[in-house]
């Protein structure tokens, strides 16, 4: 299916050959301490942490998200079906393999589920990436109808930007309607963006020392501009792909080097389009605009773009390029069972059983991050009502006498009720209404 040209009328108004600068003010030691100063990942997605003691087993209950309240699908189902190699065989194949969890996806997720159920029986033999790639262009227009009446509104805000910050705009959006059409294009080497996907490539939050090194070389190599940048930055790489070894034989830490490679070349590639990555783009073009409240108008509008999380097409289009396991994965990862450090860890949260509640990795992940439980609870109230009924939940457990088959300390559900409630700095108040002490308490080490 033909794509519909996506032009928004900034084609041929300007010079191409404008880039423009996407490295960060962080100098790049700041970048290596980025990385070790704030444990996102580690801190917020964890399930062998420590302290838990016999807490997983609860797993087996029917457990739900504390704060979506949707059913958790266990890590261990999702680790057998991963190694089982079933999620890279037929369309059909994978969608029995996923079937049993439906009810646990989130609203994109099982959106996407469904389409791929409903093409399964009518697209025999084909895996899902094949699947994806024939619906692919399909869900590009919907995106775009999507898109369009959000740029066409950027663009009429734009007409009240200063000279100097109308040039800036203009240049970015001609380098975004080309992404928008899938037209090869130059992106000069960027250290700052390099850095950041490297660090997502070898797990940086894991490896702090490992990634300050890395961080390191990278700036070692002069910015694009500086005539000696290309030779300089391909040594850099070389260093890197020797100090990483085999270590890291991932295909995302491969796609990352090849990337950089052929920008170094100075080769067009087709660059998919980010929402997240213009939004900073933009910023950053408006960085000087004399407006400031014009400047926050047109990031506003921005952020109207469609992300993954809300629009089936805007997933179908991020991930139809992934390989077919890794599609699957993303289906059904979201609603995988986390261990929630109430405190964050990055704020000093103790790897403590008091501490911690099961929430899906993308709540975890994607949503909270390791802000204030306080400011986590001001910004989605609508996760109160979960997090009450998740308590109801652990005393209906309690009280069955699933804590003391289990050996999990029944004193877990006070203690937690305390550690949310302090963290909360007043915001709730959870009843314990009903809950049965029988006395029993286990060794949690």
């Amino acid at each position: 299916m033909k794509v519909q040209s996506v032009q928004w009328g900034y084609a041929g108004r300007i010079n191409q050959n404008q880039p423009g600068d996407r490295n960060i003010s962080l100098s790049h030691k700041a970048q290596g301490k980025l990385y070790a100063a704030n444990p996102l990942a580690h801190d917020t997605v964890s399930f062998g942490a420590r302290g838990m003691g016999n807490l997983p087993e609860l797993l087996r209950c029917q457990l739900r998200c504390m704060y979506s309240g949707i059913l958790l699908i266990n890590p261990n189902h999702i680790k057998n079906l991963e190694r089982s190699g079933v999620l890279s065989k037929s369309l059909e194949t994978v969608i029995k393999a996923l079937a049993p969890s439906e009810q646990s996806f989130y609203r994109v997720e099982k959106e996407v589920f469904l389409i791929l159920k409903n093409l399964s029986k009518n697209i025999p033999g084909k895996n899902v990436r094949d699947t994806m790639q024939i619906i692919r262009p399909g869900h590009i227009d919907d995106l775009h109808r999507s898109q369009r009446p959000i740029f066409e509104a950027l663009a009429e805000k734009a007409k009240g930007l200063d000279v100097h910050s109308q040039n800036a705009f203009d240049s970015l959006m001609y380098m975004e309607s080309k992404k928008l059409n899938e037209m090869p294009i130059y992106i000069p080497f960027s250290r700052r963006e390099f850095t950041y996907r490297l660090g997502k490539a070898v797990n940086g939050t894991e490896h702090p020392q490992l990634m300050k090194e890395l961080t390191e070389i990278v700036y070692s190599a002069p910015h694009y501009r500086d005539p000696e940048a290309p030779v300089k930055q391909h040594i850099a790489l070389k260093k890197i792909e020797k100090m990483l070894g085999d270590r890291f034989d991932s295909r995302a830490l491969k796609n990352l080097l090849g990337d950089a490679y052929r920008r170094i070349r100075g080769e067009k590639q087709v660059i998919s389009f980010s929402r997240k990555s213009f939004i900073y783009d933009l910023g950053k073009k408006l960085q000087n605009c004399t407006d400031s409240t014009l400047k926050e108008e047109m990031l506003a509008i921005a952020r109207q773009l469609p992300t993954s999380n809300e629009s089936a097409s805007a997933w179908i289009v991020k991930n139809a390029n992934d390989s077919s396991d890794r599609i699957a994965m993303r289906i059904i990862t979201p609603s995988m069972a986390t261990i929630e450090h109430i405190r964050p860890r990055s704020k000093n949260g103790p790897d403590q059983i008091y501490n911690y509640g099961w929430v899906s990795q993308k709540w975890n992940s994607n949503i909270r991050g390791d802000i204030d439980f306080a400011e986590f609870l001001l910004a989605y109230p609508e996760i109160e009502p979960n997090i009450y009924k998740y308590f109801c939940h652990l005393i209906e457990l309690n009280n069955q006498g699933v804590f003391h088959k289990l050996k999990i300390p029944e004193d877990y559900i006070p203690n937690l009720k305390n550690t949310i409630e302090k963290e909360s700095q007043g915001l709730m108040n959870i009843s314990l209404d009903g809950f049965r002490w029988s006395g029993d308490k286990y060794d949690i080490c």
